[in-house]
């Protein structure tokens, strides 16, 4: 839909500047026109005696009329003869004989080749002042039709470009996909079949069941990571928005996780509003990026580390930061942190993460109006947070 409204709006107002240039032109040229070319033409042909008293229509039926006779008496013998009748007939119109006993005059005493040189000459003239009023919309049409062909192939070429960036990102999370999936799997395929074969000690078959069932949840948060992500990248996805207080979002999600933080010895640090921050979400995708970025804090920090959560209000925005004392990102890697897989190298060999999570906060917070940015070193005490900014509700 914006794409549509950009392109209205771009041919909307090229076509303004093409009329407003074509009218100025226009202005411009009548001033040439009537200051220098008519005072010419009227000392050598007599235009002035020629359309006085005439309006617009006659004067111009009079002009193609004249140069139809000037044909006719010029070229009538090198035409067919139903032809030359037929333009005979036009030329003997009443509506012509002003023009043809104007020229008469003009001419009688002149010989034959003067009349030639002053009818071609005046035939040309004519051609010329056409060619010379309808020049400026020439000219527009013209500039316009290769203004809005140069669009089309910007934009399609955009579209080119957008696909062929599509195909890249699909290609390379397939490809992280699969490996992703093939550490648990043969994880899960070695101990099953130690189990099948009778291989394991009876005292640790229930520790080998235990890796296999991890390792199967590994796998199933990674599809449904996936699943999210190419769901939320879809054309007919929708939020489901509904009104609600982004401070008890915030209180929500910290009290779901407040197990994990106080088993890794991680001190809770919150800073709400007392007043309700109102705004218009999917509850659902906003409490799957708090759960996210809290559940980054817990799984990529050593034990101890403080979680700060933070909301504020600014110019028309609700800003909540989830900030950590933990281990610093590397500039390489902040570069590109909200990619899909861009953790990859890093966590996989720990099991520690998926890499989806991040780019999946970006697409939900973009689709609620919104930005999340990574600040590195925001305050004393703070090595990195996520800011996110949500429009509240009006």
């Amino acid at each position: 839909m914006k794409k549509q409204q950009d392109l209205r709006l771009f041919l909307i107002t090229r076509f303004l500047i093409v009329l407003v240039a074509v009218g100025v032109a226009e202005m411009a040229l009548n001033a040439l026109y009537n200051d220098f070319i008519y005072p010419v033409l009227d000392q050598a042909y007599g235009f002035k005696e020629l359309m006085e008293g005439a309006n617009l229509r006659d004067t111009v039926t009079a002009v193609l009329s004249g140069l139809l006779f000037l044909l006719v008496k010029q070229f009538g013998g090198l035409l067919p003869a139903n032809a030359a009748a037929f333009l005979a007939r036009e030329v003997r119109n009443p509506m012509r004989k002003d023009l043809v006993e104007h020229f008469l005059e003009r001419t009688a005493h002149m010989t034959e080749a003067q009349k030639k040189v002053y009818m071609l000459t005046f035939f040309l003239v004519m051609i010329f002042i056409l060619y010379f009023w309808v020049l400026p919309y020439v000219i527009g049409a013209v500039y316009f039709g290769i203004v809005v062909s140069r669009k089309m192939n910007e934009i399609e070429e955009l579209e080119l470009e957008k696909q062929r960036q599509y195909e890249r990102q699909r290609n390379l999370l397939l490809s992280d996909v699969a490996h992703d999936l093939k550490t648990p799997m043969t994880t899960v395929a070695g101990y099953a079949r130690a189990l099948a074969d009778d291989a394991v000690p009876p005292e640790r078959r229930e520790e080998y069941l235990e890796h296999i069932y991890g390792k199967t949840m590994q796998m199933s948060e990674l599809l449904n990571l996936l699943f999210t992500y190419v769901k939320l990248d879809s054309d007919g996805f929708q939020l489901n928005r509904e009104e609600a207080d982004l401070c008890e979002l915030v209180r929500k999600a910290a009290a779901e996780q407040y197990d994990d933080l106080e088993a890794h010895d991680m001190e809770l640090f919150l800073d709400l509003p007392e007043e309700p921050v109102t705004l218009s979400v999917d509850v659902l995708q906003v409490g799957r990026v708090l759960a996210n970025l809290i559940g980054n804090v817990i799984r990529h920090n050593p034990d101890g580390t403080a979680l700060f959560l933070e909301l504020r209000r600014q110019g028309g925005m609700a800003c909540l930061l989830v900030g950590d004392s933990g281990v610093e990102i590397p500039p390489e890697l902040a570069e590109r942190i909200f990619d899909p897989f861009v953790q990859g190298d890093a966590s996989r060999s720990g099991g520690s993460g998926s890499g989806l999570g991040l780019g999946i906060a970006k697409k939900i917070a973009e689709m609620h109006g919104g930005t999340i940015t990574l600040e590195q070193s925001p305050r004393p005490g703070m090595t990195k947070a996520f800011v996110i900014r949500l429009p509240e509700t009006e």
